[in-house]
């Protein structure tokens, strides 16, 4: 597993040293237990534990057996298929719903603009100006919740991804000019829609942006690409880190659910679309506090096959003020 000392998973309080501790007294035998375990980077692995009590006859436990396997590749695989299987479902549910809900917000909306037509006055006018309002705000969410409902057409074409950072980088400093924005590493192709490929990014990237916004001595966003070289080809990483203030732990298992935000003007989709549109492409992200401030959306991304072969490994660096 890389682990150099038992430190680094024995720590104290964790379910890992629950289950040797409890070996070590009664001699339970554990096999195929599954705990959680957090690095000191803080990225979080899930690892399947068998353990064993060590001892000679009937003589006292001088020790225990460990084992340890890295699942934590197996268990992205299987919320991956879950969460495409969910979201299949969801979509066919949801659409026909949210169709009939614009229809009926549209017929109380003309209504509403009938009656603000006459020549009303005093409380009547301001009801009719409050009911457009309101049905322009659900509007809004149905239709944006449809953007996330509704199945997405992903093509095969090979993407560049640097030119796709490259303008995520500007929108987001144009948009932005007070908070800091650069893009390091190296980008390679992959192979879906570069349109919702850019929108994914360009989400992660802006709510980054407005974390760190207020941060003492200014906002900064960076965006990290990586490339690594496996058997089943190569895999392009992302991570996009901010320096504001993290994200509550209460929070971090909700972050990606639809309708769950911390924006006082927010929908709680704009993370829920960017899942679904790395998922769709045969991806994952993931989010964590990083220890030394700050958060990190980590974005991983199948390459093409060629593009892997054909990729400089050279660091390109964009930046701006």
């Amino acid at each position: 597993m890389g682990f150099r000392r038992y430190s680094e998973v024995l720590r104290e309080g964790s379910e890992l040293t629950r289950l040797v501790a409890e070996c070590l007294s009664a001699g339970k035998i554990f096999r195929r237990e599954q705990v959680e375990h957090a690095t000191p980077a803080g990225e979080r692995r899930h690892l399947g534990v068998t353990i064993s009590p060590i001892r000679k006859g009937q003589e006292k436990i001088s020790g225990v057996l460990c084992l340890l396997s890295d699942l934590t590749e197996l268990s992205a695989l299987q919320q991956q298929m879950q969460l495409k299987e969910n979201l299949a479902a969801l979509g066919e549910l949801s659409a026909g719903i949210a169709h009939e809900f614009k229809n009926a917000l549209a017929t109380i909306s003309g209504y509403a603009q009938m009656i603000r037509a006459e020549e009303l006055c005093g409380e009547a006018a301001d009801y009719a100006d409050r009911i457009l309002e309101q049905t322009r705000n659900i509007t809004h969410v149905v239709t944006e919740f449809l953007k996330y409902a509704r199945p997405l057409e992903i093509g095969s074409e090979p993407v560049g991804l640097e030119a796709v950072v490259e303008r995520v980088v500007s929108d987001i400093a144009e948009a932005k000019p007070t908070v800091k924005v650069r893009a390091e590493g190296t980008f390679g192709n992959v192979a879906g829609d570069e349109g919702f490929l850019r929108q994914a990014l360009l989400n992660l990237v802006r709510n980054a942006a407005e974390a760190c916004a207020e941060a003492a001595g200014g906002g900064q966003v960076a965006l990290k690409g990586e490339i690594l070289r496996g058997e089943d080809g190569g895999t392009q990483r992302i991570l996009v880190t901010d320096n504001g203030p993290g994200i509550e732990e209460a929070g971090l298992s909700k972050l990606f659910r639809p309708f769950y935000t911390t924006k006082a003007d927010g929908t709680g989709l704009g993370l829920a679309v960017v899942q679904k549109i790395i998922v769709q492409h045969g991806g994952q992200v993931e989010a964590r506090n990083r220890p030394e401030g700050g958060a990190v959306f980590t974005v991983t991304l199948p390459m093409c096959g060629a593009a892997l072969e054909a990729v400089e490994l050279k660091k390109n660096s964009i930046e701006t003020q």
